[in-house]
């Protein structure tokens, strides 16, 4: 599990005013499995967790709401002795709670369609404390959009940092 904090990018003048001091933040657990083959290893020279997580985020906005993400992920790392360094690719949908409407909510040019797509990017310090048991600081970068599909679709951009535990069951130590 993990908690997050950020910030939404104000790519475009235009949204100033409605991103402006706000901070998401947010929730997300995870699943994942460890590839330590050795065609594992022969594909990208380094082993690699892929997984899912679930994300609720709370936009700090009336008009933006919320969302709950599903995200597929593929994270490569480096290990030294109890630390790892890993870097996490992800795409998957994303639910939103508020989205446009020229009546009833016509200031959020952001969403327009309640099922968007996510993409992420995330960089991890991963320490294990024991055998089962580690604690994990992140930098990530999201973005969530309907790619066009319907308008307006400005998108969201928002940096974000998290901290968080994980628990693993049989744990492999690799040096």
């Amino acid at each position: 599990s993990q908690i997050h904090y950020g910030f939404i990018i104000p790519h475009r003048r235009a949204i100033e005013p409605l991103v402006n001091d706000t901070n998401p933040w947010g929730i997300s657990a995870e699943v994942s499995r460890l590839r330590y083959t050795q065609s594992a290893w022969k594909s990208c020279n380094c082993y690699s967790q892929n997984g899912i997580a679930l994300t609720y985020f709370n936009f700090d906005n009336p008009v933006l709401g919320s969302s709950i993400n599903l995200v597929a992920f593929a994270e490569p790392y480096l290990t030294l002795r109890n630390i790892n360094i890993m870097l996490r690719a992800g795409l998957g949908l994303s639910y939103l709670t508020k989205v446009y409407h020229w009546e009833s909510n016509p200031d959020n040019v952001l969403f327009s369609s309640p099922l968007s797509g996510i993409l992420l990017i995330q960089l991890t310090t991963r320490v294990w404390l024991n055998k089962n048991l580690g604690v994990r600081l992140s930098g990530a970068y999201q973005h969530i959009s309907n790619g066009g599909m319907q308008q307006p679709n400005l998108g969201m951009n928002f940096p974000t940092v998290s901290v968080g535990a994980e628990y693993s069951i049989g744990r492999i130590g690799l040096v």
